[in-house]
């Protein structure tokens, strides 16, 4: 490969016009590889999906973080529709915290996995955002406000349909 790399810094123009022209790499992959090689272009869908996990992940970790912190203060009443979805969720606060914050990380992981375009990480993807669809009919079984639940199931089914579509690409 490195062999490769010095003829082709060592080639005449015109060669080199040749080999693009014909559409052979200068490095040949591996064989019986089928998996696409690190210099494929990431597709958009896959950069797209990676994008939102990180962007979701943090927001969740950080608005988990806002939440304490204005429960803490007992500033928690100055924002009613925060203030009703606390409240409904008492005694369960703590273990919907956790689930954000473990979801957070979940997508945040899958997110960079998908940058460096591991298909552990388009598991992950579609792990996490089947989760974040399924879970508002878990919370019909418990008494909970929908709110939280609807952004994540436009999340969940945006991922979904990013990840399935550029799934050939990662590797």
């Amino acid at each position: 490969m490195i062999g490769n790399a010095l003829w082709a810094t060592r080639a005449k123009k015109s060669d080199l016009k040749i080999i693009h022209e014909r559409g052979e790499p200068l490095a040949k992959p591996h064989s019986g590889s089928t998996a696409p090689s690190d210099t494929t272009p990431r597709k958009l869908e896959i950069t797209l999906a990676a994008m939102t996990c990180l962007i979701v992940g943090f927001v969740g970790i950080a608005s988990s973080a806002a939440v304490v912190i204005l429960y803490l203060n007992g500033s928690l009443g100055a924002l009613p529709v925060l203030t009703r979805i606390v409240e409904e969720f008492a005694g369960k606060a703590t273990l919907f915290g956790v689930g954000i914050i473990g979801m957070s990380f979940i997508l945040i992981i899958a997110g960079y996995m998908l940058l460096r375009r591991s298909r552990t990480g388009g598991a992950l993807a579609l792990f996490a955002s089947t989760l974040l669809v399924v879970m508002p009919a878990v919370s019909l079984l418990v008494p909970a406000p929908i709110e939280p639940f609807v952004a994540g199931v436009i999340v969940g089914v945006i991922l979904i349909c990013l990840t399935t579509s550029g799934w050939e690409s990662l590797s």
